[in-house]
């Protein structure tokens, strides 16, 4: 494994993202503003919609921007001619797309838990409803990396990103409404049900597979371009 040319990889996405990273970034501050300092239903339903949609689209930018556009413009084959193998490409994109999306990520996560534990008027309830909700992101972003890199192509990765928004607001209107946890939203102390551990250990582990299996089908691909 050629760890040099893999970090190359990696610092090359990094360095043409950097400005993607400080925009979506300064949307998600925008959006932890208006939930902090949000004085009506309205304003803090907006935040939210606001913090959900910039995770999202930060997902979709990057699928789109890293693997399918450098199929499109002809940046792929100059890639493959370095001295590179597919398997180390594989693992450069998906490295530098997961560390990418994981920086914003953990600062809105961070950010949303510190509204809702020093807000007042919020439930301390919700938190576990926050991690769970963000961890589906994450979840829905990897599927759509995984189909980006795997089909190298923008049909799949269109159809993947359909298919992770139908599935996240299933998945809002489960956890609120009909799960085991549905009526610990509104808890002032903190309990964490043994649910929310389970959904999010599940997260977790379909992320770890989904990121495997591309890995290794992409390994076993006889030809790349």
């Amino acid at each position: 494994m050629n760890r040099f040319m893999i970090r190359k990889l990696v610092v090359k996405d990094w360095y043409f993202h950097r400005g993607i990273i400080l925009t979506y970034l300064l949307a998600g501050l925008i959006s932890l503003s208006l939930l902090f300092f949000a004085q009506s239903d309205a304003l803090f339903y907006l935040g939210s919609i606001l913090l959900f949609t910039v995770l999202i689209a930060l997902g979709i930018h990057l699928a789109m921007s890293t693997v399918i556009n450098e199929r499109k413009e002809k940046t792929l084959p100059f890639i493959l001619s370095l001295p590179i193998t597919i398997q180390e490409y594989t693992s450069g994109k998906i490295v530098a797309n997961m560390l990418i999306f994981l920086v914003p990520w953990f600062c809105l996560l961070s950010g949303t838990v510190f509204v809702v534990a020093t807000k007042p008027g919020l439930p301390l309830g919700l938190i576990p409803f926050v991690v769970l909700l963000l961890g589906e992101i994450l979840l829905g972003y990897c599927l759509i990396l995984a189909l980006a890199l795997v089909s190298e192509s923008e049909g799949w990765t269109i159809f993947g990103i359909v298919l992770t928004n139908i599935g996240f607001n299933l998945f809002l209107y489960y956890l609120f409404n009909a799960s085991p946890m549905a009526g610990t939203a509104k808890n002032e102390t903190l309990i964490i049900p043994p649910f929310a551990w389970l959904l999010a250990m599940a997260e977790g582990l379909a992320a770890v597979v989904l990121l495997g299996l591309t890995y290794r089908i992409q390994a076993q691909k006889t030809h790349f371009l």
